[in-house]
Protein backbone atom coordinates (compact mmCIF):
# COMPACT_ATOMS: atom_id res chain seq x y z
CA UNK A 1 0.00 0.00 0.00
CA UNK A 2 3.12 2.45 -0.03
CA UNK A 3 2.45 4.90 -2.64
CA UNK A 4 4.22 8.21 -3.61
CA UNK A 5 4.89 11.12 -0.71
CA UNK A 6 5.27 14.86 -1.38
CA UNK A 7 7.44 17.16 1.03
CA UNK A 8 6.78 21.30 0.90
CA UNK A 9 9.34 22.65 2.96
CA UNK A 10 10.50 26.75 3.51
CA UNK A 11 14.04 26.36 3.84
CA UNK A 12 14.57 30.19 4.06
CA UNK A 13 18.00 30.11 2.02
CA UNK A 14 19.78 27.06 0.17
CA UNK A 15 23.14 28.33 0.43
CA UNK A 16 22.69 28.43 4.41
CA UNK A 17 23.41 24.32 3.92
CA UNK A 18 26.77 25.14 2.89
CA UNK A 19 27.29 22.44 0.24
CA UNK A 20 26.69 19.14 -1.55
CA UNK A 21 26.68 16.40 0.80
CA UNK A 22 25.38 18.48 4.01
CA UNK A 23 22.38 20.07 1.18
CA UNK A 24 21.55 15.98 0.50
CA UNK A 25 21.17 14.69 3.93
CA UNK A 26 19.22 17.80 5.55
CA UNK A 27 16.61 17.93 2.41
CA UNK A 28 16.56 14.03 1.10
CA UNK A 29 17.73 11.50 3.24
CA UNK A 30 16.59 12.51 6.48
CA UNK A 31 12.89 11.59 5.49
CA UNK A 32 11.92 8.31 6.35
CA UNK A 33 12.01 7.25 3.30
CA UNK A 34 12.62 9.15 0.08
CA UNK A 35 10.30 11.43 -1.29
CA UNK A 36 9.03 11.45 -4.98
CA UNK A 37 8.32 15.26 -5.58
CA UNK A 38 10.62 17.78 -3.07
CA UNK A 39 9.06 21.13 -3.34
CA UNK A 40 10.93 23.94 -1.34
CA UNK A 41 10.19 27.80 -0.91
CA UNK A 42 12.37 30.90 -0.07
CA UNK A 43 15.65 29.76 -2.01
CA UNK A 44 17.15 33.04 -2.19
CA UNK A 45 18.63 32.75 -4.91
CA UNK A 46 19.28 33.76 -8.63
CA UNK A 47 19.74 32.05 -11.55
CA UNK A 48 23.77 33.53 -11.86
CA UNK A 49 24.55 32.11 -8.24
CA UNK A 50 23.09 28.57 -8.44
CA UNK A 51 25.59 25.82 -8.14
CA UNK A 52 25.95 22.26 -9.25
CA UNK A 53 25.64 20.59 -5.78
CA UNK A 54 22.20 22.77 -5.56
CA UNK A 55 20.88 21.53 -9.21
CA UNK A 56 21.68 18.14 -9.12
CA UNK A 57 21.09 15.68 -6.58
CA UNK A 58 21.47 11.86 -7.34
CA UNK A 59 18.72 10.31 -8.15
CA UNK A 60 16.51 13.61 -8.69
CA UNK A 61 16.07 16.01 -11.48
CA UNK A 62 15.63 19.50 -10.36
CA UNK A 63 13.31 22.80 -11.79
CA UNK A 64 13.92 26.15 -10.35
CA UNK A 65 12.22 28.87 -10.74
CA UNK A 66 13.81 32.83 -9.30
CA UNK A 67 12.89 36.54 -9.34
CA UNK A 68 13.78 38.21 -13.00
CA UNK A 69 15.83 41.51 -13.23
CA UNK A 70 12.25 42.72 -15.27
CA UNK A 71 10.83 42.85 -11.62
CA UNK A 72 12.40 46.53 -11.23
CA UNK A 73 11.22 46.56 -7.32
CA UNK A 74 13.68 44.14 -6.54
CA UNK A 75 16.79 45.72 -7.88
CA UNK A 76 17.97 46.33 -4.48
CA UNK A 77 17.08 42.86 -3.35
CA UNK A 78 19.90 40.20 -2.66
CA UNK A 79 18.85 36.54 -2.14
CA UNK A 80 15.19 37.05 -2.33
CA UNK A 81 12.06 34.72 -2.95
CA UNK A 82 12.82 31.65 -5.50
CA UNK A 83 11.21 28.14 -5.44
CA UNK A 84 12.44 24.78 -6.88
CA UNK A 85 10.72 21.50 -7.24
CA UNK A 86 12.92 18.47 -6.91
CA UNK A 87 11.65 15.28 -9.10
CA UNK A 88 12.77 11.66 -8.28
CA UNK A 89 13.78 9.81 -11.67
CA UNK A 90 12.91 6.23 -10.90
CA UNK A 91 9.81 6.48 -9.34
CA UNK A 92 8.25 7.55 -12.86
CA UNK A 93 6.89 11.11 -11.78
CA UNK A 94 9.29 12.57 -14.31
CA UNK A 95 7.14 15.33 -15.58
CA UNK A 96 5.48 16.26 -19.15
CA UNK A 97 6.17 19.62 -19.05
CA UNK A 98 6.48 22.37 -16.39
CA UNK A 99 5.64 26.29 -15.52
CA UNK A 100 7.47 29.35 -13.72
CA UNK A 101 4.82 31.95 -14.21
CA UNK A 102 1.20 32.74 -14.73
CA UNK A 103 0.61 34.90 -17.27
CA UNK A 104 2.11 36.04 -20.96
CA UNK A 105 4.45 33.68 -21.88
CA UNK A 106 3.86 30.87 -20.52
CA UNK A 107 3.85 27.97 -22.95
CA UNK A 108 4.25 24.07 -21.67
CA UNK A 109 1.60 24.02 -19.42
CA UNK A 110 -1.36 27.37 -19.34
CA UNK A 111 -2.64 28.58 -22.50
CA UNK A 112 -1.26 31.75 -24.00
CA UNK A 113 -4.92 32.96 -23.26
CA UNK A 114 -4.14 36.63 -24.14
CA UNK A 115 -3.97 38.14 -20.38
CA UNK A 116 -6.27 40.94 -20.57
CA UNK A 117 -4.69 43.17 -17.76
CA UNK A 118 -8.23 45.54 -18.18
CA UNK A 119 -10.18 42.82 -17.62
CA UNK A 120 -8.39 40.79 -14.84
CA UNK A 121 -7.97 44.46 -12.62
CA UNK A 122 -12.26 44.87 -12.95
CA UNK A 123 -12.68 41.30 -11.61
CA UNK A 124 -9.87 41.85 -8.86
CA UNK A 125 -11.18 45.33 -8.02
CA UNK A 126 -15.02 44.05 -7.93
CA UNK A 127 -13.74 41.16 -5.35
CA UNK A 128 -12.16 43.22 -3.17
CA UNK A 129 -13.79 46.30 -3.08
CA UNK A 130 -14.51 47.43 0.01
CA UNK A 131 -12.40 44.59 2.04
CA UNK A 132 -9.49 46.97 2.17
CA UNK A 133 -8.28 50.44 0.65
CA UNK A 134 -5.61 51.07 -1.67
CA UNK A 135 -4.65 54.31 -4.05
CA UNK A 136 -5.49 52.58 -8.02
CA UNK A 137 -2.91 55.44 -9.00
CA UNK A 138 -0.43 55.53 -5.81
CA UNK A 139 -0.24 52.16 -5.20
CA UNK A 140 -0.48 50.93 -8.40
CA UNK A 141 0.88 46.86 -8.57
CA UNK A 142 0.91 45.59 -12.08
CA UNK A 143 0.04 42.16 -13.04
CA UNK A 144 3.23 41.59 -14.44
CA UNK A 145 5.21 42.78 -11.55
CA UNK A 146 3.39 40.13 -9.46
CA UNK A 147 4.15 37.17 -11.36
CA UNK A 148 8.18 38.06 -12.02
CA UNK A 149 9.46 37.38 -8.55
CA UNK A 150 10.09 33.55 -8.76
CA UNK A 151 7.03 32.34 -6.67
CA UNK A 152 5.65 29.19 -8.36
CA UNK A 153 6.77 26.06 -10.02
CA UNK A 154 3.99 23.78 -11.52
CA UNK A 155 4.28 20.61 -12.84
CA UNK A 156 2.58 18.54 -15.01
CA UNK A 157 2.63 14.27 -14.44
CA UNK A 158 0.46 11.46 -15.95
CA UNK A 159 -0.88 9.50 -13.70
CA UNK A 160 -3.34 5.95 -13.89
CA UNK A 161 -5.85 5.57 -10.79
CA UNK A 162 -7.08 2.21 -9.75
CA UNK A 163 -10.96 3.08 -9.80
CA UNK A 164 -14.08 0.82 -9.74
CA UNK A 165 -17.02 3.25 -9.85
CA UNK A 166 -18.47 2.87 -13.07
CA UNK A 167 -18.92 6.81 -14.02
CA UNK A 168 -15.28 7.41 -13.47
CA UNK A 169 -13.91 8.73 -16.45
CA UNK A 170 -11.63 7.08 -18.29
CA UNK A 171 -9.53 9.92 -20.40
CA UNK A 172 -6.06 10.97 -19.66
CA UNK A 173 -5.46 11.86 -16.37
CA UNK A 174 -3.17 14.59 -15.06
CA UNK A 175 -1.53 15.70 -11.94
CA UNK A 176 -0.95 19.38 -11.11
CA UNK A 177 1.86 19.83 -8.66
CA UNK A 178 1.22 24.05 -7.33
CA UNK A 179 4.47 24.67 -5.63
CA UNK A 180 3.72 27.88 -4.10
CA UNK A 181 5.84 30.73 -2.08
CA UNK A 182 3.18 33.37 -1.34
CA UNK A 183 3.89 36.91 -0.69
CA UNK A 184 3.42 38.09 2.85
CA UNK A 185 1.64 40.79 3.87
CA UNK A 186 4.06 43.06 5.44
CA UNK A 187 2.17 45.45 8.11
CA UNK A 188 4.83 48.04 7.37
CA UNK A 189 4.23 47.94 3.53
CA UNK A 190 0.33 48.68 2.78
CA UNK A 191 1.13 48.22 -0.30
CA UNK A 192 2.81 44.48 -0.12
CA UNK A 193 -1.49 43.21 0.96
CA UNK A 194 -1.86 44.02 -2.80
CA UNK A 195 0.84 42.51 -4.00
CA UNK A 196 -0.37 39.10 -1.99
CA UNK A 197 -3.98 39.27 -2.75
CA UNK A 198 -3.37 40.23 -6.77
CA UNK A 199 -0.68 36.63 -6.14
CA UNK A 200 -4.13 34.83 -4.98
CA UNK A 201 -5.39 36.06 -7.84
CA UNK A 202 -2.93 34.39 -10.53
CA UNK A 203 -3.29 31.33 -8.72
CA UNK A 204 -6.62 30.74 -8.53
CA UNK A 205 -7.40 32.12 -11.67
CA UNK A 206 -4.87 29.00 -12.96
CA UNK A 207 -6.34 26.48 -10.80
CA UNK A 208 -10.14 27.08 -11.60
CA UNK A 209 -9.03 26.76 -15.54
CA UNK A 210 -7.50 23.69 -14.56
CA UNK A 211 -10.95 22.26 -13.22
CA UNK A 212 -13.12 23.57 -15.66
CA UNK A 213 -11.30 21.85 -18.78
CA UNK A 214 -13.75 19.62 -20.18
CA UNK A 215 -11.07 18.11 -22.47
CA UNK A 216 -8.94 16.33 -20.02
CA UNK A 217 -9.22 14.97 -16.55
CA UNK A 218 -6.85 17.19 -14.25
CA UNK A 219 -5.96 16.35 -10.75
CA UNK A 220 -4.56 19.34 -8.51
CA UNK A 221 -2.54 19.28 -5.31
CA UNK A 222 -0.80 22.71 -4.16
CA UNK A 223 1.78 22.85 -1.82
CA UNK A 224 3.71 25.70 -0.08
CA UNK A 225 4.00 28.68 2.31
CA UNK A 226 0.85 30.16 1.72
CA UNK A 227 2.12 33.02 4.58
CA UNK A 228 -1.50 32.90 6.05
CA UNK A 229 -2.85 30.82 8.85
CA UNK A 230 -6.46 29.20 7.60
CA UNK A 231 -8.45 29.06 11.19
CA UNK A 232 -7.55 30.42 14.94
CA UNK A 233 -6.32 27.24 15.91
CA UNK A 234 -3.52 27.61 13.55
CA UNK A 235 -1.90 30.36 15.07
CA UNK A 236 -0.59 30.63 19.20
CA UNK A 237 -2.07 33.43 19.79
CA UNK A 238 -4.56 34.61 17.19
CA UNK A 239 -5.03 38.20 18.22
CA UNK A 240 -0.99 38.71 18.34
CA UNK A 241 -0.72 37.06 14.70
CA UNK A 242 -2.85 39.63 13.43
CA UNK A 243 -4.41 37.13 11.38
CA UNK A 244 -8.04 37.70 12.82
CA UNK A 245 -10.21 38.93 10.24
CA UNK A 246 -7.21 39.29 7.68
CA UNK A 247 -7.98 39.29 3.79
CA UNK A 248 -5.34 36.79 3.06
CA UNK A 249 -7.30 34.05 5.46
CA UNK A 250 -10.24 35.10 3.72
CA UNK A 251 -9.18 34.13 0.22
CA UNK A 252 -7.96 30.92 1.76
CA UNK A 253 -11.13 30.52 3.51
CA UNK A 254 -13.25 31.10 -0.11
CA UNK A 255 -10.56 28.54 -1.65
CA UNK A 256 -11.43 25.98 0.57
CA UNK A 257 -15.08 26.56 0.43
CA UNK A 258 -15.41 25.84 -3.76
CA UNK A 259 -15.09 21.77 -2.02
CA UNK A 260 -12.32 21.32 -4.71
CA UNK A 261 -9.60 21.59 -2.53
CA UNK A 262 -9.08 19.75 1.33
CA UNK A 263 -6.62 20.77 3.61
CA UNK A 264 -4.93 17.29 3.81
CA UNK A 265 -3.30 17.80 7.32
CA UNK A 266 -6.63 19.09 8.94
CA UNK A 267 -8.50 15.78 6.47
CA UNK A 268 -6.01 13.40 7.87
CA UNK A 269 -5.38 14.77 11.65
CA UNK A 270 -8.64 16.47 12.94
CA UNK A 271 -8.65 20.03 15.40
CA UNK A 272 -5.42 18.88 16.97
CA UNK A 273 -4.34 21.85 18.79
CA UNK A 274 -0.15 23.44 18.54
CA UNK A 275 0.29 22.00 15.12
CA UNK A 276 2.93 24.80 13.99
CA UNK A 277 4.94 25.00 10.99
CA UNK A 278 6.84 28.05 11.22
CA UNK A 279 7.99 29.66 14.65
CA UNK A 280 10.31 32.68 15.32
CA UNK A 281 13.56 31.84 15.98
CA UNK A 282 14.63 35.37 16.92
CA UNK A 283 12.97 35.34 20.29
CA UNK A 284 12.96 30.98 20.51
CA UNK A 285 9.20 30.40 19.54
CA UNK A 286 10.03 26.76 18.64
CA UNK A 287 11.89 26.00 22.12
CA UNK A 288 8.18 26.86 23.61
CA UNK A 289 5.80 26.09 20.28
CA UNK A 290 5.45 29.52 20.14
CA UNK A 291 4.11 29.19 16.37
CA UNK A 292 1.90 29.41 13.42
CA UNK A 293 0.83 26.49 10.52
CA UNK A 294 1.43 28.38 7.51
CA UNK A 295 2.66 26.05 5.18
CA UNK A 296 -0.13 23.60 3.64
CA UNK A 297 -0.40 20.76 1.55
CA UNK A 298 -4.33 21.00 -0.56
CA UNK A 299 -5.48 18.01 -2.52
CA UNK A 300 -8.04 17.43 -4.94
CA UNK A 301 -10.70 16.52 -2.75
CA UNK A 302 -11.01 13.13 -5.40
CA UNK A 303 -7.74 11.65 -4.46
CA UNK A 304 -8.30 12.64 -0.44
CA UNK A 305 -9.92 8.67 -0.23
CA UNK A 306 -6.33 7.32 -1.67
CA UNK A 307 -4.01 9.63 1.54
CA UNK A 308 -2.60 7.28 3.70
CA UNK A 309 -1.33 10.21 6.09
CA UNK A 310 0.05 14.08 6.23
CA UNK A 311 2.39 15.15 9.08
CA UNK A 312 5.03 17.95 10.51
CA UNK A 313 8.16 17.17 10.21
CA UNK A 314 9.01 19.34 13.62
CA UNK A 315 12.26 17.57 14.50
CA UNK A 316 13.83 18.52 10.90
CA UNK A 317 15.74 21.89 11.90
CA UNK A 318 17.84 24.09 9.34
CA UNK A 319 14.84 26.50 8.62
CA UNK A 320 12.04 28.56 11.04
CA UNK A 321 9.94 26.00 9.15
CA UNK A 322 9.38 22.38 9.40
CA UNK A 323 8.67 20.00 6.20
CA UNK A 324 5.22 18.48 5.76
CA UNK A 325 4.84 15.43 3.95
CA UNK A 326 2.00 14.06 2.36
CA UNK A 327 1.75 10.12 1.27
CA UNK A 328 -0.92 8.58 -1.28
CA UNK A 329 -1.14 4.46 -1.23
CA UNK A 330 -0.22 2.76 -4.37
CA UNK A 331 -3.40 3.12 -5.99
CA UNK A 332 -2.39 6.06 -7.32
CA UNK A 333 0.43 5.50 -10.31
CA UNK A 334 2.54 7.73 -11.96
CA UNK A 335 3.45 6.93 -15.74
CA UNK A 336 6.93 8.06 -16.92
CA UNK A 337 6.85 9.26 -20.38
CA UNK A 338 7.45 7.74 -23.57
CA UNK A 339 10.17 10.32 -24.53
CA UNK A 340 13.22 11.80 -23.19
CA UNK A 341 11.90 14.91 -23.48
CA UNK A 342 12.99 17.81 -20.40
CA UNK A 343 10.86 20.88 -19.90
CA UNK A 344 13.03 24.36 -20.37
CA UNK A 345 12.96 24.49 -16.85
CA UNK A 346 14.91 21.34 -16.14
CA UNK A 347 17.90 22.47 -14.89
CA UNK A 348 19.32 19.45 -17.14
CA UNK A 349 18.53 21.42 -19.97
CA UNK A 350 20.54 24.78 -19.18
CA UNK A 351 23.68 25.24 -20.61
CA UNK A 352 25.58 26.85 -17.87
CA UNK A 353 25.57 22.82 -16.69
CA UNK A 354 26.15 21.73 -19.82
CA UNK A 355 30.50 21.91 -20.68
CA UNK A 356 29.68 21.20 -24.40
CA UNK A 357 27.30 24.43 -24.85
CA UNK A 358 29.70 26.72 -23.12
CA UNK A 359 32.26 28.17 -25.43
CA UNK A 360 34.44 29.88 -22.61
CA UNK A 361 34.21 26.77 -20.16
CA UNK A 362 37.40 24.94 -19.30
CA UNK A 363 35.19 21.88 -18.84
CA UNK A 364 34.78 21.72 -22.22
CA UNK A 365 38.14 22.31 -23.25
CA UNK A 366 39.00 19.00 -20.66
CA UNK A 367 36.15 16.90 -22.35
CA UNK A 368 37.60 17.69 -25.87
CA UNK A 369 41.27 16.89 -25.42
CA UNK A 370 40.00 13.68 -23.08
CA UNK A 371 38.49 12.36 -26.17
CA UNK A 372 40.95 13.05 -28.64
CA UNK A 373 42.95 11.26 -26.19
CA UNK A 374 40.78 8.05 -26.04
CA UNK A 375 40.83 8.08 -29.78
CA UNK A 376 44.65 8.06 -29.86
CA UNK A 377 44.75 5.17 -27.75
CA UNK A 378 42.53 2.85 -29.56
CA UNK A 379 45.03 3.51 -32.36
CA UNK A 380 47.70 1.07 -33.66
CA UNK A 381 51.08 0.87 -32.02
CA UNK A 382 49.79 3.69 -29.24
CA UNK A 383 50.53 0.74 -26.57
CA UNK A 384 54.57 1.76 -27.09
CA UNK A 385 53.68 5.62 -27.30
CA UNK A 386 52.02 5.59 -24.47
CA UNK A 387 55.40 3.59 -22.71
CA UNK A 388 57.73 6.16 -23.33
CA UNK A 389 55.81 8.88 -21.71
CA UNK A 390 55.23 6.74 -18.64
CA UNK A 391 59.19 6.19 -18.24
CA UNK A 392 59.80 9.92 -19.21
CA UNK A 393 57.65 10.85 -16.65
CA UNK A 394 58.94 8.28 -13.82
CA UNK A 395 62.12 9.57 -14.85
CA UNK A 396 60.74 12.71 -14.25
CA UNK A 397 59.50 11.97 -10.91
CA UNK A 398 62.83 10.88 -9.11
CA UNK A 399 64.54 13.84 -10.26
CA UNK A 400 62.33 16.13 -8.46
CA UNK A 401 63.20 17.65 -4.87
CA UNK A 402 60.42 16.60 -2.21
CA UNK A 403 58.68 19.08 0.12
CA UNK A 404 59.89 16.90 3.00
CA UNK A 405 63.04 17.66 2.70
CA UNK A 406 62.66 21.52 3.45
CA UNK A 407 60.72 20.58 5.92
CA UNK A 408 63.09 18.54 7.82
CA UNK A 409 65.46 21.38 8.13
CA UNK A 410 62.78 23.59 9.59
CA UNK A 411 62.70 21.11 12.15
CA UNK A 412 66.02 20.71 13.40
CA UNK A 413 66.10 24.49 13.29
CA UNK A 414 63.22 24.56 15.70
CA UNK A 415 64.45 21.88 17.89
CA UNK A 416 67.92 23.97 18.59
CA UNK A 417 65.75 27.07 18.93
CA UNK A 418 63.24 25.55 21.76
CA UNK A 419 64.62 25.95 25.10
CA UNK A 420 63.43 24.43 28.27
CA UNK A 421 61.06 26.94 30.33
CA UNK A 422 61.27 27.75 33.40
CA UNK A 423 58.96 27.00 36.34
CA UNK A 424 56.33 29.90 36.04
CA UNK A 425 53.88 31.74 39.34
CA UNK A 426 50.95 32.90 38.01
CA UNK A 427 48.75 35.17 39.90
CA UNK A 428 45.17 34.87 39.59
CA UNK A 429 43.40 37.40 42.35
CA UNK A 430 45.16 36.76 45.10
CA UNK A 431 45.48 33.37 44.33
CA UNK A 432 49.04 32.03 43.31
CA UNK A 433 49.41 28.58 40.86
CA UNK A 434 52.95 26.91 40.12
CA UNK A 435 52.87 24.63 37.40
CA UNK A 436 55.52 23.03 35.36
CA UNK A 437 55.35 24.41 32.02
CA UNK A 438 55.47 20.16 30.60
CA UNK A 439 51.88 20.44 30.61
CA UNK A 440 50.12 23.40 28.81
CA UNK A 441 46.50 22.20 28.88
CA UNK A 442 46.64 21.62 33.20
CA UNK A 443 48.07 24.93 32.95
CA UNK A 444 44.96 26.52 31.51
CA UNK A 445 42.65 24.14 33.33
CA UNK A 446 43.93 25.56 36.87
CA UNK A 447 43.98 29.10 35.43
CA UNK A 448 40.24 28.76 34.73
CA UNK A 449 39.16 26.88 37.87
CA UNK A 450 41.15 29.95 39.81
CA UNK A 451 39.02 31.84 37.52
CA UNK A 452 35.47 29.91 37.68
CA UNK A 453 36.02 30.40 42.02
CA UNK A 454 36.50 33.96 41.75
CA UNK A 455 33.49 34.68 39.69
CA UNK A 456 29.92 34.06 41.26
CA UNK A 457 27.48 33.29 38.85
CA UNK A 458 23.69 34.46 39.94
CA UNK A 459 20.58 32.12 39.80
CA UNK A 460 17.61 33.94 38.00
CA UNK A 461 14.58 34.50 40.00
CA UNK A 462 11.96 32.53 37.77
CA UNK A 463 13.74 29.37 37.62
CA UNK A 464 16.58 29.25 40.05
CA UNK A 465 19.09 28.06 36.82
CA UNK A 466 22.63 30.13 36.48
CA UNK A 467 22.27 32.85 34.37
CA UNK A 468 24.38 33.27 31.51
CA UNK A 469 26.33 36.23 30.15
CA UNK A 470 25.45 38.53 27.64
CA UNK A 471 26.75 41.55 25.92
CA UNK A 472 25.27 44.65 25.14
CA UNK A 473 25.48 44.77 21.15
CA UNK A 474 23.37 47.47 20.39
CA UNK A 475 24.72 51.23 19.89
CA UNK A 476 24.89 53.72 23.07
CA UNK A 477 26.13 54.10 26.40
CA UNK A 478 25.90 50.75 27.28
CA UNK A 479 27.55 49.04 24.32
CA UNK A 480 29.92 47.00 24.98
CA UNK A 481 28.90 46.08 28.82
CA UNK A 482 28.52 42.88 29.88
CA UNK A 483 25.15 41.58 31.94
CA UNK A 484 23.88 38.72 33.71
CA UNK A 485 20.37 37.41 32.24
CA UNK A 486 18.05 33.92 32.45
CA UNK A 487 19.51 31.04 30.36
CA UNK A 488 16.27 30.22 29.03
CA UNK A 489 15.92 30.49 24.68
CA UNK A 490 12.42 31.92 24.63
CA UNK A 491 11.04 35.08 25.29
CA UNK A 492 7.41 34.27 24.39
CA UNK A 493 4.92 33.17 25.51
CA UNK A 494 4.77 34.95 28.73
CA UNK A 495 3.93 32.62 31.66
CA UNK A 496 5.04 29.45 29.97
CA UNK A 497 7.81 27.27 32.13
CA UNK A 498 10.71 27.41 29.31
CA UNK A 499 10.09 31.35 28.72
CA UNK A 500 13.01 33.40 30.00
CA UNK A 501 12.01 35.08 33.14
CA UNK A 502 12.91 39.35 33.77
CA UNK A 503 16.38 38.20 35.85
CA UNK A 504 18.83 41.09 34.60
CA UNK A 505 22.00 42.36 36.32
CA UNK A 506 25.09 44.20 35.50
CA UNK A 507 28.38 42.57 35.48
CA UNK A 508 30.50 45.05 37.37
Amino acid sequence: MMGFKIVTWNINGLRSFGGSQQFRSAIFEQFDSQADIVCLQETKLSRSSLTEWMAFVPGYTSYFSFPSSEANHLTRHSGYSGVATFVRENSNCRPYAAEVTFINDVSEIFANDLFDHLEEDSLFEKRWSGKFKWNVDDDHISWRQVDREGRCIVTKHSIQIDETDASHNHCKEWLYVFNLYCPRNDSSRPDRELFQLKFYHLVERRIKALFEDSQSCNYIIVVGDFNTAHRPIDVYNDDEFCYLGSNSRIWLQELLDQDRLVDAFRHINGDVNGAFTCWNTQIGGRHTNYGSRIDYILVDRRLCQYMLNCHHLTNVGGSDHCPVMVQFDDRIRFICPDHQYYSKHCTKQWPEFDPIKQPGSIRRFLISNRSKENQNNDQSGSSSHNQSIIDKLKTKQLQQTKISSFLTGVKQIRSQQQQPLATQTIAIDSTTVTNAPTDQSEKWRQLLEAKSKTEHIPLCTGHGLPCVRRKVRKSGTNFGREFYQCSKPSLKPDGHPETRCNFFRWIK
